[in-house]
């Protein structure tokens, strides 16, 4: 499964932590949405998988930004992304 680093208020949170069901249940929702997406996804360079950072103030304004070993599979895995929500302007960065 792919690694979802989230971080609120610029502090790392473990979505086990979080404080409601909810917010557990909106985290994994994004995980299995990207898993499925992007969860094979290797860099053909150095194997790596990609990982979804999120960002934010609150829960509710996370921004997610796709982060890897290099630009190579960041373009990929964003591509790939933007595929999957057929939107040219997805707002994963």
């Amino acid at each position: 499964m792919i690694a979802v680093k989230i971080e609120v208020n610029g502090k790392p949170v473990d979505p086990e932590d979080m404080e409601t069901a909810l917010h557990m249940a909106t985290i994994q929702s994004v995980r299995e949405a990207t898993d499925s997406t992007i969860g094979d996804l290797r860099c053909p360079v150095h194997g790596q998988a990609p990982m979804l950072l999120c960002h934010g103030d609150r829960l509710d304004t996370l921004e997610m930004q796709v982060t890897g070993c290099c630009q190579q599979l960041i373009d990929m895995a964003s591509e790939k992304l933007q595929e999957d929500d057929g939107q040219e302007d997805s707002p994963v960065e």
